[in-house]
C-alpha cells in the first residue's frame, strides 16, 4: 500500500508538469520567430520599392522677372519638355544631374536656356512605408547655354554664350508618376537683361530611359 501511494506521488509531478513542457518550447519557438520577422517588415515598410530614376513629361508657367523681358514674351511663359523622377523616399537625399530646357520665341525675338545643374533634393520626413503626398525641397547650382535675340526701344542685342545657374524649389510628391512644385531660377544676367523668374509646373509620368 505505501508502494501504491508512493507511486501515486510520483506520478502526480509528471502528469501535472508534462504539457507544460511543450507549450513552453511553442511559445519560445513562437517569440523567436516573432523576433526574427520583426526587422523584416520593418525593412519591407522602408525600403523603396524602385529606386530608379525615370523621365516624366513637364508642364508649367513661366513668370519672368525683368519687366523688359514681359515686354517682349509676355507676362506668362509657357514651360513644357521633359523631368528627371525621383523615388518617392522620404526623409532621404538624393544628388543627381539635371538638363533642361526652357525658353520662347515671339516674332524674330527669342531666349533659350539650357541649364545643367546638379540638384540636391530632400524628401521631408513621412509615416513608415508612405509612398504618397510626401513634401519635398530642392537645391540646383551649374552652367547653362543662353541663345537669346532681343529687339526693345529700337535696340538689338544677341548673344549664343556660356553662364551660370541655380535654382531653388519646393513641392509635393503625389505620388510616383505626379509631383507638383514651385522653382525660382536664377540667371546670369546679360546685356542688361534677367532671364531668371519664378516658375509654377506638374510633372505626370513615370517612364524608364531605355
Amino acid at each position: 500500500m505505501a508502494r501504491r501511494r508512493g507511486g501515486t506521488g510520483r506520478r502526480g509531478p509528471t502528469t501535472t508538469t508534462a504539457p507544460r513542457a511543450p507549450l513552453l518550447l511553442l511559445l519560445l519557438l513562437l517569440a523567436l520567430a516573432a523576433a526574427a520577422a520583426a526587422p523584416s517588415a520593418l525593412r519591407a515598410q522602408t525600403a523603396p520599392v524602385d529606386d530608379a530614376l525615370r523621365i516624366g513629361f513637364r508642364a508649367g508657367a513661366y513668370f519672368p522677372n525683368d519687366g523688359k523681358i514681359r515686354d517682349v514674351f509676355g507676362d506668362v511663359i509657357p514651360a513644357l519638355g521633359l523631368a528627371t523622377v525621383t523615388p518617392v523616399h522620404p526623409n532621404h537625399a538624393r544628388f543627381f544631374p539635371m538638363l533642361e530646357l526652357l525658353g520662347t520665341k515671339s516674332g524674330r525675338n527669342h531666349f533659350f536656356v539650357l541649364p545643367l545643374t546638379m540638384v540636391t533634393e530632400y524628401q521631408l520626413p513621412a509615416g513608415s512605408g508612405r509612398r504618397n503626398n510626401v513634401p519635398f525641397v530642392r537645391g540646383e547650382a551649374g552652367v547653362a547655354y543662353f541663345d537669346y535675340r532681343i529687339s526693345r526701344a529700337g535696340k538689338v542685342v544677341s548673344s549664343r554664350r556660356g553662364g551660370g545657374a541655380a535654382s531653388l524649389e519646393a513641392g509635393v510628391l503625389v505620388s510616383r508618376s505626379f509631383r507638383v512644385g514651385a522653382r525660382y531660377r536664377f540667371l546670369q544676367h546679360f546685356d542688361g537683361y534677367d532671364f531668371g523668374g519664378v516658375e509654377l509646373y506638374t510633372v505626370v509620368g513615370s517612364f524608364h530611359i531605355l
